[in-house]
């Protein structure tokens, strides 16, 4: 189980404000929030609440979003979360450090088994060898400091840390998926919320349109030119009078046609040219 957010910040040193202090309680329980939000809970000052904000945000364990107000043209509304994954992150640094002076201090113990009397001068068992256990600084007599009990606290000391590191690794993996896919629901809701925003547009722009053309409309019959209006006279139908009875007319004879006289046609004769004939030359035949 992880520690909560306060003590880690307490274990790596980390002093805030009351402020800050009130601003990331509320930031540790919600995932993402706007400032009019933590102002209204707190009852402080949107500027105050920024402030503090900005404070959290040079350590670097608060990120923001910004989204456009719908109701206010030209208008932000920032929303703010507490980024857990780098605060566990940098506690982890901080176990890492300790864990490595741990490791060096382990090191020191169980390398350097001889020591100084007089100026407390380390020796490995090989270089106080050489030395014939003497000093070589003060010509003192080196005696064996190896401290068991020590170096098994120094080995507890160092499991432990290697586990908290473990699950601090763990956190922040899990922390990071949590903010990502936070972020990833936030990007779709501003996704829709501006989707929403262009079809009131197009809805607003297309009534206004329509509302012009019917105005329009309205205008051009009112400028119209007005037709006059011509009463018809009511023409009351007389009664159709009765038709005497039409006389009938005498037959009337047809005269007959005088017959066509015959009339023999003279044979016309044609008046045919005489063409003479030319004497024929008689040829005398040769001897």
């Amino acid at each position: 189980m992880s520690k909560p957010i306060l003590d880690i910040l307490r274990d790596i040193g980390i002093i805030i404000d009351d402020d800050a202090l009130k601003v990331l309680e509320i930031l540790e329980k919600k995932s993402i929030v706007n400032e009019n939000d933590i102002a209204d809970a707190l009852e402080m000052r949107v500027n105050d609440v920024r402030k503090a904000l900005y404070k959290l945000g040079n350590f670097g364990f608060v990120s923001y979003t910004k989204e456009k107000d719908i109701e206010k043209k030209w208008w932000y509304i920032y929303n703010w979360q507490l980024d857990k994954a780098k605060i566990h992150y940098k506690y982890m640094q901080h176990l890492r450090a300790i864990l490595h002076k741990k490791e060096q201090d382990l090191l020191s113990e169980q390398k350097y088994a001889f020591q100084c009397n007089k100026c407390k001068l380390k020796y490995t068992y090989d270089s106080a060898l050489e030395q014939g256990f003497y000093c070589g600084e003060c010509n003192g007599i080196l005696k064996n400091v190896t401290n068991s009990r020590l170096i098994s606290q120094l080995t507890k000391e160092i499991e432990v840390l290697l586990g908290q590191v473990k699950e601090e690794e763990e956190i922040v993996r899990k922390n990071q998926a949590v903010q990502k896919k936070a972020y990833e629901e936030l990007l779709a809701k501003e996704e829709a919320e501006e989707a929403k925003v262009k079809e009131k547009k197009l809805a607003d722009a297309r009534a206004k349109r329509a509302a012009t053309r019917e105005a329009a409309k309205k205008l051009a019959a009112k400028n119209a030119p007005k037709k006059k209006v011509v009463k018809k006279k009511s023409t009351k139908k007389k009664p159709a009078k009765k038709k005497a009875p039409a006389k009938k007319k005498a037959p009337v004879k047809k005269k007959a046609a005088p017959k066509k006289k015959l009339t023999t046609k003279k044979p016309v004769r044609k008046h045919i040219k005489k063409v003479a004939k030319k004497p024929i030359k008689k040829v005398k035949k040769k001897r």
